[in-house]
C-alpha cells in the first residue's frame, strides 16, 4: 500500500501535469491572449505563423529535456547505460519516437484546425483507448482475459462512446459557425462620375458608407476550410501515432532496470532513460516539416526579421516548450513513485487524461472564443462528451484496481 501524504502528492502532481499537457499550446492559436500569443493574429500576414512558433518550440524543447535527464542521471552514467543496450533495441526506441513525433505534429494540427478544446478532446479520445487498450494485447491471458481486462475493455467501450460525442458536437459547432456567418458583400458596381461634388456622387458616398460591411473582427468567424470529417481524421491519425511512445517504453525497460540495480537511479527518474531518446528524436519532424513549409512560402526569414521574434522565442521557450517536456517527467515521477505501482496506471493515468480534456476545453472556451457561436445542442453533445469520458476512465480506474 502507498503511504496516504504520497498518494495524495501523486495526485497533485498529476493534476499538475495534466494542466501544463492541456495548455500549453495555446501560444498557437491566432486568438489567443497577445500576453502568451507567439504568432501573428488573425489576417496578419507579416511576421511569425504556426510554422514559425511549432518549430521554434520543439527546437528548444531538446535542450529543456536534456538539461532535466541529466539532472536525474549523471551524463557519464547515462552514456554507459546506452551503451549496454542492443542495437535492435536502440533501433526500436528511435523508430518509435520518430513515430510519436509524427503523432505529436498531427497533435498541433489538429489543434489548428479543430480548436484548442476539440483537438485536444479527440486526440484523448484515442490515445486513452488505443493506449489503455495495448498493455493488455500484449499480455492476453495474465491482462486481458481475467476480470480487470474485461472491466477495462467496458471502460474503454464508454469512451469510444465519449469520442462518437465529442465528434458529433465538432460537426454541430461546425454547422453552427457555418450558418452564422453572412454572405460575402457584393462589390458596388462602378460609376464613371466627372463631378466629385454632384448630388448623385454623395448619394453613391452614402449608399457605399451604408453597405460597407464591418471590420473583420467584428464578424463571425468564417467557416473551416476543412471539413469536420478531416479534422476528425487528423486526430484519430495522430492519436494512434501519439501512442507510440508506449512502444518506446518498453524497448527502454532493459536500459531502465540498469540505471536502477547498476547506478542506483530512483525508479521514479529512470523514466529519463526513456525520455533522453524520446524527446530528443521526437523534434526531428516536427522542425522538419515547418522549415520545409516556410521555405516554400518565402516565409522563413521572420524568425529572426519579425519585430517579436525575440518575445515569441521566449514564449515558446517557457510557455510551450518547458511545460511539454516537464509534464512528461512529471507524470513519470508521480506514476512511478508518488502513487506507486498499485496506483500509478489504473489512477494517475485517467486523471492525466480527464485532467487535459478539461484543461483544454476550458482554455478553449473562456480564452479563444471557440464554442462562442455553438448552439445549445452543439454544447449538450459535448458536456455529454465529457461525462461519458469520466464514467469510462472511472471504470478503467476500477479495472486497473481489481
Amino acid at each position: 500500500m502507498v503511504d496516504a501524504g504520497l498518494f495524495v502528492g501523486g495526485v497533485v502532481v498529476t493534476l499538475f501535469a495534466g494542466i501544463l499537457n492541456g495548455s500549453w499550446n495555446i501560444c498557437v492559436k491566432p486568438d489567443a491572449p497577445a500576453l502568451v500569443r507567439a504568432v501573428e493574429p488573425e489576417g496578419e500576414k507579416e511576421g511569425w505563423n504556426y510554422d514559425h512558433a511549432w518549430m521554434s518550440m520543439m527546437s528548444s524543447a531538446i535542450p529543456v529535456n536534456l538539461a532535466i535527464c541529466f539532472a536525474f542521471i549523471k551524463p557519464s552514467s547515462l552514456f554507459d547505460i546506452v551503451a549496454s543496450s542492443t542495437t535492435s533495441d536502440l533501433a526500436l526506441i528511435c523508430v518509435f519516437s520518430f513515430l510519436w513525433g509524427l503523432g505529436t505534429y498531427g497533435f498541433g494540427l489538429s489543434i489548428q484546425i479543430a480548436g484548442l478544446g476539440m483537438g485536444t478532446t479527440l486526440n484523448m479520445g484515442v490515445i486513452v483507448v488505443v493506449g489503455t487498450f495495448l498493455p493488455l494485447l500484449l499480455d492476453v491471458q495474465s491482462k486481458l482475459n481475467t476480470a480487470s481486462g474485461y472491466t477495462i475493455i467496458g471502460g474503454l467501450m464508454i469512451c469510444t462512446f465519449s469520442f462518437l460525442a465529442a465528434a458529433k458536437a465538432l460537426a454541430l459547432k461546425d454547422s453552427d459557425e457555418a450558418s452564422l456567418t453572412p454572405p460575402p458583400t457584393p462589390p458596388l458596381p462602378s460609376t464613371d462620375l466627372e463631378d466629385p461634388t454632384s448630388a448623385s456622387t454623395i448619394e453613391l458616398n452614402v449608399v457605399t458608407t451604408a453597405t460597407k460591411p464591418p471590420p473583420p473582427s467584428s464578424l463571425p468567424p468564417s467557416p473551416s476550410e476543412h471539413s469536420t470529417f478531416t479534422k476528425v481524421t487528423v486526430c484519430v491519425v495522430s492519436g494512434i501515432l501519439c501512442t507510440m511512445l508506449q512502444f518506446s517504453f518498453v524497448f527502454s525497460e532493459d536500459m531502465r532496470n540498469i540505471a536502477e540495480t547498476r547506478y542506483s537511479v530512483p525508479s521514479a527518474l529512470s523514466s529519463a532513460v526513456t525520455f533522453f531518446f524520446a524527446i530528443t528524436i521526437c523534434p526531428i519532424p516536427n522542425v522538419v516539416i515547418p522549415l520545409i513549409k516556410l521555405k516554400r512560402n518565402g516565409k522563413l526569414h521572420y524568425l529572426r526579421s519579425s519585430p517579436h521574434s525575440t518575445s515569441n522565442y521566449l514564449k515558446t521557450l517557457f510557455l510551450m516548450a518547458l511545460p511539454w517536456v516537464v509534464q512528461s517527467h512529471l507524470y513519470g515521477i508521480s506514476a512511478a513513485s508518488l502513487l506507486g505501482p498499485d496506483y500509478g496506471a489504473a489512477v494517475g493515468w485517467p486523471l492525466l487524461i480527464v485532467t487535459t480534456n478539461v484543461t483544454g476545453l476550458v482554455i478553449g472556451w473562456k480564452f479563444l472564443g471557440e464554442w462562442d457561436l455553438a448552439k445549445p445542442e452543439t454544447i449538450m453533445y459535448i458536456k455529454f462528451s465529457l461525462a461519458l469520458s469520466v464514467l469510462g476512465l472511472g471504470i478503467v480506474s476500477i479495472g486497473g484496481l481489481l
